[in-house]
């Protein structure tokens, strides 16, 4: 029993040996092929800028937003207050 326990061990270790240099393997032959990294380059940097842009364009209207909402608040409690309806 011990020996088939070994074994599996053995073989769970080379599974998983086998596996990393695999993984590691691929991982080097996609940072080799340089057209591939190209692309990918390109794609990562219109995808950054495209959020960038929209990101900055909603975080500026988020901002007048909440200007306007603010500015409109304090003058409607300027015109209860001065009509006398909040006293």
């Amino acid at each position: 029993m011990p020996d088939s326990r070994q074994k599996q061990l053995d073989d769970n270790e080379r599974i998983t040996v086998a596996v990393s240099d695999g993984v590691a393997l691929g991982f080097k032959r996609l940072l080799e092929d340089e057209d591939l990294m190209k692309k990918f380059w390109a794609a990562g940097y219109r995808e950054l800028t495209d959020n960038a842009g929209s990101r900055a364009s909603q975080w500026i209207g988020k901002r007048i937003l909440t200007a306007l909402a603010s500015a409109l608040l304090v003058l409607a409690l300027g015109y209860l207050i001065k009509t006398g309806a909040l006293k």
